[in-house]
């Protein structure tokens, strides 16, 4: 949001493409190696092309090198339908679980307060910061962001992914890599896009959604393929992502 409302699109395009490449290679990588990751075919299926369709339609709004307020609804509303869609699958699931009690929820609340204050005031310092060091060494602020806060921004989903991994709870570490994927390029730039009255956008960001697109389809099929990521893969991912230097 704060990359729209101050008129650089471009940091968020790029952060975002960062972020997803990172996750899907880079961090997918580290975690394999901690302890090689497996899931049930169906759920990769399921997810992986989830992620795919999802950076499909951020590539179509980005066609133009232009995203509108109207295109940013359209990506947040197949966010929300998505969501809807496996609540209501994994109804019962949830179900199961016990849910956990808290003796109060004014704590959650002011936990909450902070960290939106928190949250919207590093954005500020994040965009500043990307506009100053682009202008200081004449390199552009999507390219920054791609290689740079892509990177930086991705940290949390390592140390989750990992920590689940080294639990041997691959559910929620495979989940939560896929996952970031999908509400990525969707909910968190139709937000974004909501904001402004509509944003250009780097003409480079189409072909690097491309490449995205074409690592995502290696990656999930070889999951689903293996039903694992073992320490060879891992290498593999690790390949595709030094090769993102000369693609994007």
């Amino acid at each position: 949001i704060a990359s729209f409302t101050t008129a650089h699109a471009d940091i968020a395009m790029g952060n975002i493409i960062g972020s997803e490449l990172v996750q899907i290679t880079l961090i997918l990588a580290l975690v394999a190696f901690i302890r090689p990751l497996k899931g049930e075919r169906k759920e990769i299926l399921f997810y992986g092309i989830s992620m795919i369709l999802a950076v499909i339609l951020a590539w179509l709004v980005v066609l133009d090198n232009y995203i509108s307020r109207w295109e940013g609804l359209l990506l947040v509303l197949f966010y929300i339908f998505f969501l809807m869609y496996i609540v209501k699958r994994d109804k019962k699931k949830l179900e199961q679980k016990p849910e956990k009690k808290y003796k109060s929820w004014k704590p959650l609340v002011l936990f909450l307060i902070m960290g939106i204050i928190l949250t919207i005031v590093g954005s500020k310092l994040m965009v500043s910061s990307i506009v100053a060091i682009a202008k200081g060494i004449g390199i552009s602020e999507y390219i920054i962001s791609v290689f740079i806060v892509g990177l930086g921004t991705s940290l949390p989903e390592l140390f989750v992914s990992g920590v689940a991994a080294w639990k041997k709870n691959y559910s929620m570490s495979v989940g939560n890599l896929l996952g970031s994927n999908i509400t990525d390029p969707t909910l968190s730039f139709g937000i974004g896009a909501l904001f402004v009255k509509g944003a250009s956008l780097n003409p480079v960001a189409g072909p690097s959604i491309i490449f995205l697109m074409v690592v995502f389809a290696i990656v999930v099929g070889l999951f689903a393929w293996r039903k694992k990521i073992g320490r060879f893969s891992a290498l593999l991912m690790l390949l595709l992502y030094v090769a993102s230097f000369w693609f994007i």
